[in-house]
């Protein structure tokens, strides 16, 4: 494949959320059907997640109490990944202060306006967070992955990926806008559902729900997740004839590093 001439596309800052909770003795994960009219992604499967705004670094700065590390550099991404959760399923990881325990879902029904504004774009989740006393829930997120969009497309992606537990009284619920459908799934049936056509799923997508396949309760993957380097993924595509196969290294974690790209 030869190189393009054009300029390539700077990658936008991003994170999203993967929630767990416990199925048995098996962990089902939080997934949404993206809006068909989605610019990106449209119809697909996904996490929680979103672009970093600048509010989220703004909003760092009231979550310290939360996270002994001030100095994380993911904070941003973290506070983006839980704005976006809130955004997006209704579900938020934060606290009061003093409290150990994350808000309930009574407690969080005030904040239903709130969130509708947030997504109409009408208030500042900074703003809310102050007025209600919020702390972020940080310390509660694990680092699990970082992709960055392969560099021949127009429009990129710098992507942290987190784990956390889901809040076990709050009921999620889609947006309707950016989201259709809202599903606990276990991932072995995420991706068999994709494989069978029910859903269509993107390649790091899929590539993550393999990572998290197992009969493992939430707390063994938050533990291992902990325990493992988070090594930065960039894809890259290559051709074979007439067909274009998006590929990561074999030797970095993921047992599904390869898949073709169909033309729809």
């Amino acid at each position: 494949m030869t190189e393009s001439s054009s300029p390539k596309a700077t990658p936008e800052p991003a994170a999203t959320l993967i929630l767990l909770r416990a199925a048995g003795q098996d962990t089902e994960v939080l997934m949404q059907v993206r809006h068909s009219d989605m610019a990106f992604a449209g119809g697909a499967l996904v996490f929680p997640g979103g672009k970093l705004e600048p509010q989220d670094s703004e909003s760092a700065l009231t979550a310290a109490i939360d996270d002994p590390d001030i100095d994380d550099p993911l904070r941003a991404a973290k506070i983006a990944a839980i704005r976006e959760t809130f955004e997006e399923c209704g579900l938020m990881l934060a606290r009061l202060p003093g409290c150990r325990e994350r808000v309930s879902g009574e407690w969080l029904r005030r904040l239903d306006e709130d969130r509708r504004r947030l997504n109409r774009g009408e208030q500042n989740f900074q703003e809310l967070l102050y007025r209600e006393s919020l702390r972020p829930a940080l310390g509660d997120l694990v680092h699990f992955a970082h992709w960055i969009t392969p560099d021949v497309m127009p429009r990129r992606f710098d992507t942290q990926f987190f784990l956390a537990e889901a809040p076990s009284s709050q009921e999620d619920t889609h947006d309707g806008r950016e989201s259709v459908a809202s599903v606990w799934i276990r991932p072995e049936d995420a991706i068999t559902g994709s494989t069978q056509g029910r859903y269509r799923m993107l390649f790091p997508t899929r590539a993550i729900l393999h990572r998290l396949c197992g009969n493992r309760a939430p707390a063994e993957h938050l533990q291992m997740a902990a325990e493992a380097p988070v090594i930065t993924v960039a894809p890259r595509l290559v051709k074979r004839g007439n067909e274009t196969f998006v590929q990561i290294p074999e030797t970095i974690g993921y047992s599904f590093f390869e898949e073709k790209i169909r033309r729809e």
